[in-house]
């Protein structure tokens, strides 16, 4: 070799490199082939070819036509020519990697219109099905993945892309009414999951009220949002970070409502504003309370602050995210923009000035300018 590198000492370095180069183009592609296999082992191999297929289209060679039409094809061979379950998870696995594949395109009207499809299905087959023992022990499944469907649905919806908050809000509301009635009357009838199937858990039904109670923030309706939130505490499995997240959600909107006309305090009407003391526990459960004024909304806020500070500092690695970090400027934010409200501005002032701190520490620039806001706020007032 060294002799060869003597005789061409231009050459020879092209030659390397050409080498090298055909070397890892080959390892490339022999890595896309690979990953198109990838998962093929619960289909026929008709059926997986045309998936390899459809995965070929999307990553390797794109062309969003042939995609389109290996997926389909695939599905209808699974279908119609395998006798696969039209709804079981294989098939329906095919259905949300299209799905996903046209998220990725930006297709999002197309991707909608897909899973309103499958939404459809799965209701229908249910009906059809309702009374037979195939579907009585697969009902909870089948309920499952439409919520799921209609909770994704409604996200896309709040895409800039194609935004619809009216649609929005009509699935998110569908998908968390829907969850709430199955669960109560597969608690009513004693209904375990070897009976019908394991139905959502109490984390996803958790998520979608988080959501929902979000778009009720964009809507300014804060008594509904606050009590999303905490019911989505509530059926939090764990106790994380993202509990953290929540009690300052709670807080926020809590903080956020009209006070309540204290003539009406204790009646039945739905909308009253609502406060709650968290120091009985680090995840506090139960209903909220009418509050009458913004000083006791403002008290009970700063009671979810002051507690989700006080879960954020026990939380240690590995179980320790961002959100525990983000969580903690935020509710000491917070607290400054209470103690301003109340005239408590050398309060406000060291709440303030430690969030900034704290959002330096992190490189937080959300965090950093808010905080910097309130700090120009209080010397404003005191150049007055």
């Amino acid at each position: 070799m060294s002799e060869m590198r003597r005789r061409n000492p231009v050459l020879f370095p092209v030659a390397i490199v050409l080498v090298l180069f055909f070397y890892l183009a080959f390892m490339h592609e022999l890595y896309n082939f690979l990953k198109t296999r990838a998962d093929m082992s619960n289909y026929p191999e008709e059926v997986g070819i045309k998936i390899r297929s459809a995965r070929w289209f999307a990553n390797v060679k794109p062309d969003p036509a042939l995609c389109l039409k290996s997926y389909k094809r695939a599905i209808e061979l699974a279908v119609d020519e395998h006798g696969m379950h039209p709804m079981g998870d294989d098939v329906l696995g095919i259905w949300f990697e299209l799905v996903g594949y046209l998220e990725r395109e930006g297709m999002i009207e197309e991707a909608v219109h897909v899973l309103e499809d499958i939404r459809v299905r799965l209701l229908t087959y249910g009906d059809i099905h309702g009374d037979k023992e195939e579907f009585a022990k697969d009902r909870g499944r089948v309920m499952g993945k439409a919520i799921q469907c209609a909770a994704k649905i409604s996200e896309f919806f709040t895409s800039p892309y194609f935004l619809n908050k009216q649609k929005s809000e009509e699935y998110l509301v569908w998908s968390v009414e829907t969850s709430l009635k199955e669960t109560a009357r597969r608690k009513e009838q004693g209904i375990a999951d070897d009976m019908e199937g394991v139905f959502l858990d109490a984390d996803q039904q958790g998520a979608n009220m988080e959501a929902l109670a979000h778009h009720y923030e964009t809507k300014s309706n804060f008594y509904f949002a606050a009590q999303l939130f905490l019911q989505s505490l509530t059926l939090k499995s764990t106790i994380d970070c993202h509990t953290v997240i929540l009690m300052n959600n709670i807080a926020t909107s809590i903080a956020q409502q009209t006070p309540y006309p204290e003539t009406l305090v204790g009646s039945s009407h739905q909308s009253a504003p609502i406060s709650a003391d968290p120091s009985s526990s680090t995840v506090p459960t139960g209903e909220l309370a009418p509050a009458t004024t913004p000083a006791q909304l403002r008290q009970a806020a700063r009671a979810w602050l002051q507690q989700s500070l006080q879960l954020s500092r026990t939380i240690r690695d590995p179980d320790r995210t961002e959100e525990c970090d983000v969580g903690c400027i935020a509710a000491t934010h917070n607290l400054g923009e209470f103690a301003e409200m109340d005239g408590k501005i050398a309060e406000a002032r060291d709440k303030y000035e430690e969030a900034e701190s704290l959002a330096h520490a992190m490189n937080y620039e959300e965090g950093l300018i808010q905080a910097r806001e309130g700090l120009k706020r209080l010397d404003k007032g005191k150049r007055r």
